[in-house]
């Protein structure tokens, strides 16, 4: 048995190639739907039957091709709206960008309470005299808890 399932959907405009590496097991959605329509009994069939082609009648169940690429290469593609292979690029660059904007807003965040903490450490050391130091980070967080509590 060969590692890779080459397949072609050909329609009126053009022809979807696509390929799944057989050990990965990502071709079972799409056996799922062959099974589904009563086009295959089971995996072994589909695998001894190879190659198949299927009519234009038999694949008359197909009421949406969802078909993406990037740069001639297949991305995304959906039969009646159930994935086949990959998955829709557009929620991993959301991801991306929301994550990125977090980590700026941090960032700055981050800048802006650097010179709040210096104003601080000056007018303490105007007020009491105290010397101008670094703190630990359990100090830090101690100073900030207090700001909330009020004695």
């Amino acid at each position: 048995m060969r590692n890779r399932l080459n397949l072609d959907i050909v329609t009126n405009k053009k022809t979807v190639h696509f390929q799944y590496y057989i050990p990965d097991e990502k071709y079972k959605t799409l056996l799922g739907v062959l099974k589904k329509e009563n086009l295959i009994k089971n995996e072994e069939e589909f695998f001894n039957s190879l190659p198949i082609s299927f009519n234009k009648v038999e694949l008359s169940f197909i009421n949406t091709l969802e078909v993406i690429y990037n740069k001639e290469k297949l991305v995304y593609l959906a039969i009646n709206k159930e994935t086949i292979l990959g998955s829709i690029p557009n929620v991993k660059k959301g991801i991306i960008i929301c994550l990125g904007y977090f980590i700026t807003i941090l960032g700055w965040s981050g800048l802006l309470l650097l010179p709040i903490g210096a104003y601080f450490q000056i007018k303490d050391n105007e007020e009491h005299g105290t010397t101008i130091y670094v703190s630990n980070r359990l100090e830090g967080i101690k100073f900030f808890l207090k700001i909330f509590t009020k004695k």
